[in-house]
């Protein structure tokens, strides 16, 4: 779909980026969900389920979707550690 006209090259870029993924997700535990979905938006833009594909906005979205969805994650449990740190233990 973005390399039509060049299929071997839209080839090579579909198995870099599915293999930097794989990498990535076997690299550190702390990067699997990254890892994991980058592939799968880079899969997206690169492999449509239905008609050509010419604009990779879906995969942006979901790469920002997931992106804000970590830092909101990240936000919740920064407070709840804070609190619990703050707030008295008890026997």
């Amino acid at each position: 779909p973005l390399l039509q006209v060049h299929v071997l090259a839209g080839l090579a870029v579909l198995l870099a980026g599915v293999w930097a993924g794989a990498w990535l997700q076997t690299a550190r535990p702390a990067w699997r969900y990254g890892a994991l979905q980058s592939v799968i938006a880079l899969l997206m833009v690169f492999v449509p389920d239905h008609g050509l594909a010419n604009h990779p906005r879906a995969a942006l979205e979901r790469l920002l979707g997931v992106a804000l969805g970590v830092a909101v994650t990240w936000a919740v449990l920064a407070v709840w550690n804070a609190a619990r740190r703050a707030s008295p233990r008890r026997a």
